[in-house]
């Protein structure tokens, strides 16, 4: 039986060893690296639905219809908008994300663009109150 040898010869470089990989962030933790003060200055927002009178603080729901979701996986938190209780777990998660849009539309809301706008604001939650009003007032004068 022949031996081998383990280790390199004096001088030569040592080719049995690895170096340990970099693992990479998961996704969650890049999204919460991202802006973790946004989700809660969308949190200090009341309910983005014009018919809903819930004062805040809400819930930050991230939009399923983006289209930069995996399987199991959120949506970026730039996509997220403010939603209380009834409206987020009782009304947009039991209709699917297929209907998401849709959903919100029958509402008066269009949810891509209230996304858009409230996180080209997120400088101060003053400014994003202002654009969450103008919108409900839009959706209530168009409804």
């Amino acid at each position: 039986m022949k031996a081998y040898r383990l280790s390199a010869p004096e001088g030569a470089p040592n080719l049995r060893i690895r170096k340990p990989k970099e693992r990479k962030p998961s996704a969650e933790a890049r999204r919460e690296r991202e802006a973790p003060a946004y989700l809660e200055k969308i949190r200090k927002l009341p309910c983005c639905i014009p018919s809903c009178n819930e004062r805040a603080p809400s819930h930050a729901h991230h939009l399923k219809c983006t289209r930069e979701r995996g399987i199991g996986k959120k949506s970026p938190n730039r996509w997220a908008i403010p939603l209380c209780y009834e409206c987020h777990i009782n009304g947009v998660e039991r209709i699917g994300s297929r209907r998401e849009a849709a959903w919100f539309r029958e509402r008066g809301i269009l949810c891509l663009d209230l996304a858009a706008a409230l996180f080209a604001n997120s400088h101060s939650l003053k400014a994003m109150m202002n654009v969450l009003k103008m919108h409900r007032e839009k959706s209530r004068l168009e409804g």
